[in-house]
């Protein structure tokens, strides 16, 4: 599925449940088992409110917790309980979100290294195929604009570190500044 129509089906999904969480308060008001459900959420945060509220005063012990009042109740019991599955949406919604994404970057990363491993081998192949005509690999210099990130393999096919590699090659090309220079005072010196 397209990140688009992710996006579009999370925003739909968030758009329809505020009014499923207004369905559940109306619910709340008419069913009567709904009714229980929702008191008994609504007595359980209050008491849980208060007492927390009391310990970070300072008071200490059990304080008497008085219940709501049943419309009270029904009311912040339906509350809780909609706000609960409006955030249970969105938190799946970025969880999901958040799932997609590590997979999309996994399956990335799996390519990447189908590639490398692939240019690896056509590495070896070629390679082989250098010797089989006698080829010297001595005359290769690689570009100076080229900077690789991810690998660097020696005449052998080992990784190198790009430290090391960047410092031979301009140790060879100083070498190769110097053949040329003292070339050049040679055919100085002949004329």
């Amino acid at each position: 599925m397209s990140g688009l129509g992710i996006k579009l089906g999370s925003l739909f999904i968030r758009q329809i449940s505020k009014p499923i969480s207004n369905i559940i308060k109306a619910h709340a008001q008419q069913h009567e088992y709904f009714r229980k459900i929702c008191i008994s959420v609504a007595q359980k945060v209050h008491k849980t409110d208060i007492t927390v509220r009391m310990r970070l005063l300072g008071e200490e012990g059990t304080a008497k917790v008085r219940p709501l009042n049943d419309k009270r109740a029904i009311e912040t019991g339906a509350t809780f309980l909609s706000e609960t599955f409006v955030f249970a949406v969105a938190g799946s919604i970025v969880v999901f979100e958040a799932y997609r994404q590590r997979q999309k970057e996994l399956t990335r990363r799996e390519t990447v290294e189908d590639d490398i491993k692939t240019l690896q081998h056509e590495i070896e192949y070629l390679k082989r195929k250098l010797r089989e005509y006698n080829v010297r690999l001595d005359d290769y210099t690689p570009l100076k604009d080229l900077n690789p990130k991810v690998l660097r393999l020696d005449e052998n096919g080992d990784s190198v570190d790009l430290t090391v590699q960047v410092q031979e090659l301009n140790d060879r090309l100083d070498a190769l500044e110097r053949v040329d220079t003292a070339k050049e005072g040679d055919a100085e010196e002949k004329k």
